[in-house]
């Protein structure tokens, strides 16, 4: 469900100190806000910027003339987004990318470009933060199956010459009995190194 912002000059003049002096500070509604207002705003900073570099004082009014169209920011941000996130197989191509960014960003009011920068990678930051999220939860999976115990290793009748490691299996006096210590030598139903699975049938032969 998209959010419904009203026009506010004093909102966007706020915006814009925090662009110019600290663009990392402008909060994701912020960010929204102007992404929201686009064609309005877009055109007015434009209009603005041209009047600072006439040297003319001009207060902002929400009619004041668009000089600049949503289709030529998003323009702007097919152009960057191909250069930050497409495959540039050699340094030529890469360089071409930049000077293609470079060109349209020169069109555009420099907020319009820092609000286009900023919303890209905070969009990368929150694919990399569900990523990571994605990779941590994986990463509890493996180590909960490893921890798990493994499939019994059957090694035949119990021979006491013999070490015996953890989830091996032998049958001793008709019984079935699995190591459950890293290594034992002790005798399988007379040591807690051992753990009885299946129990001597009545005539007592070995489960060979």
């Amino acid at each position: 469900m998209s959010t419904t912002y009203e026009p506010s000059l004093s909102r966007e003049s706020r915006i814009s100190r925090q662009l110019e002096e600290a663009p990392g500070s402008v909060s994701d509604d912020d960010l929204a806000y102007l992404r929201a207002l686009a064609p309005l705003w877009y055109g007015r900073a434009k209009h603005l910027r041209d009047e600072a570099q006439r040297g003319t004082e001009t207060k902002a009014q929400p009619g004041a003339p668009q000089q600049l169209t949503k289709e030529q920011c998003d323009a702007f941000h097919q152009v960057f987004n191909a250069f930050v996130f497409g495959k540039h197989e050699t340094d030529d191509a890469l360089n071409e990318a930049g000077h293609k960014c470079l060109d349209a960003a020169r069109a555009l009011p420099q907020e319009v470009v820092i609000v286009d920068i900023l919303c890209t990678f905070r969009s990368i930051d929150e694919k990399n933060l569900a990523r990571n999220a994605r990779l941590d939860a994986l990463e509890a999976k493996v180590a909960d199956l490893e921890a798990r115990p493994k499939g019994l290793d059957y090694c035949g009748g119990y021979q006491r010459a013999l070490t015996y490691k953890r989830h091996q299996g032998v049958s001793h006096q008709g019984s079935l009995y699995v190591c459950v210590a890293d290594v034992t030598r002790e005798i399988p139903g007379s040591s807690q190194h051992w753990q009885l699975c299946a129990k001597a049938v009545a005539d007592g032969r070995d489960l060979r």
